[in-house]
């Protein structure tokens, strides 16, 4: 089998999780550089009363992984099978681009909304954490095809394709934060 064609069996090709590993780390890097130096006045800037500030819309980056963490650990294993005739790399690209699309706006169920609470050290804590154990997943023994996850907007995903809309969540919610600092009424410090 040709090492770019997914194994639909379950297992992870090489070129599949050298992908999502340079997507991780990609995203990751973006998401830190983000954020990095910003005071507490820029930290917890709204630009409207309605909207969340950086570290608002960082802490629901952190949330979301952790929950999608959770999902892996105690649903994954006897979620249902997707679809034996879905074009699985269609799927891929489009997870990655539906997930940093900022022309659709959401909002956030409860359960994954922030509170405001944490500090840019702990987002950023916890978001190594997250990455860290999203990267051994990759490397676990899960069957990463042969199960899907409903998405609330995309449907079934399987874990491989969580994956990439993991990153591409982080990535969509950096250039939330990058129309944030950009904005007229960013404080300088």
């Amino acid at each position: 089998m040709d090492v770019s064609t997914p194994d639909t069996t379950g297992t992870l090709t090489q070129a599949e999780k050298d992908k999502a590993r340079r997507y991780l780390a990609e995203t990751k890097a973006g998401f830190g550089q983000a954020l990095n130096g910003l005071s507490d006045a820029q930290w917890t800037y709204k630009p409207e009363p309605d909207c969340w500030s950086i570290g608002e819309i960082a802490e629901h980056v952190v949330i979301v992984e952790g929950r999608v963490l959770q999902r892996f650990a105690t649903q994954f294993a006897d979620a249902p099978a997707p679809a034996a005739d879905r074009d699985v790399q269609q799927l891929d690209a489009l997870v990655m681009r539906a997930g940093v699309d900022r022309s659709s706006k959401f909002v956030a169920p409860a359960a994954i909304a922030p509170t405001g609470q944490l500090s840019a050290q702990e987002v950023l804590e916890r978001f190594a954490a997250s990455r860290a154990r999203i990267d051994a997943f990759l490397d676990s023994p899960a069957d990463h095809r042969r199960h899907a996850m409903p998405h609330p907007v995309m449907g079934p995903l399987d874990a491989y394709q969580w994956v990439l809309l993991v990153s591409a969540h982080a990535a969509r919610h950096t250039k939330q934060i990058e129309e944030v600092k950009a904005g007229p009424e960013f404080p300088a410090k």
